[in-house]
């Protein structure tokens, strides 16, 4: 399992992995597979998370970030960020090559986690995100971030049109043979240092690479998608 805040014991903020199976969840809770719901209660019960309300976001690749708490329905659609203070309840999200981006706040208790592919990039989830947690009562210079694993520039070819979204982030793009290749974890870190973050972790992971760890959208081309689950939660207060 991989675990991150390790130096924030009390913070639990994990990755599953393509042993733990998938791990996706269908727009309609109708179309929900028993088996990846099966897989979500054992990874959460393994993570030592399991008496938590999880809330999970359905993600549609946008830049909109929920506050939740226990109150929340525990499926939050059309969202790709969730930022909450209650530490009864833990967050989840799903990624199979873009990045989940992981919040924590221990001074005040506040802790938060993101789905970032190009499009969440694009529409500044990060920086929203951190505005959200400072409308809580979060300081930046307390936040502290991990950038949990995705796919790596050399993996991630996109068209010309696509690069136009990010002619102001010239350092995340590169040309090899006449094809543009993006770095979307460059782009988390310039909007957290924007944002005057400066506690960055970095799992340096690629899930392309991987094979045999990680689901890997852009590599395996799935007909039926199949994904991990990024779950934060404090396990005492």
């Amino acid at each position: 399992m991989l675990t991150f805040f390790k130096q924030s014991p009390e913070a639990r903020a994990v990755l599953s992995e393509k042993k733990d199976g998938s791990m996706r969840l269908l727009p309609k809770r109708e179309d929900w597979l028993p088996e990846n719901i099966e897989n979500r209660k054992q990874y959460f019960k393994k993570a030592g998370l399991a008496e938590k309300k999880i809330v999970a976001a359905h993600l549609v690749h946008g830049n909109h970030v929920a506050f939740v708490d226990h109150s929340s329905s525990d499926y939050i659609l059309e969202t790709d960020g969730l930022i909450t203070n209650d530490s009864s309840v833990a967050l989840a999200i799903t990624v199979a090559d873009c990045y989940p981006v992981y919040l924590y706040d221990k001074k005040k208790g506040i802790f938060g986690l993101l789905h970032v592919g190009w499009q969440g990039a694009a529409k500044n989830i990060v920086v929203e995100a951190i505005r959200s947690m400072k409308v809580k009562g979060s300081d930046p210079a307390e936040i502290a971030v991990v950038i949990g694993p995705g796919i790596c520039q050399e993996h991630y070819d996109i068209p010309l049109e696509r690069a136009i979204f990010f002619k102001n982030y010239s350092e995340a793009i590169s040309e090899k043979d006449g094809q543009l290749y993006f770095d979307i974890k460059k782009i988390i870190y310039r909007q957290l240092k924007e944002s005057t973050i400066t506690t960055i972790f970095d799992s340096g992971e690629c899930t392309y690479c991987l094979s045999e760890k990680y689901f890997s959208y852009r590599r395996d081309k799935p007909r039926n998608i199949e994904v991990m689950v990024a779950v934060i939660g404090i396990l005492k207060k």
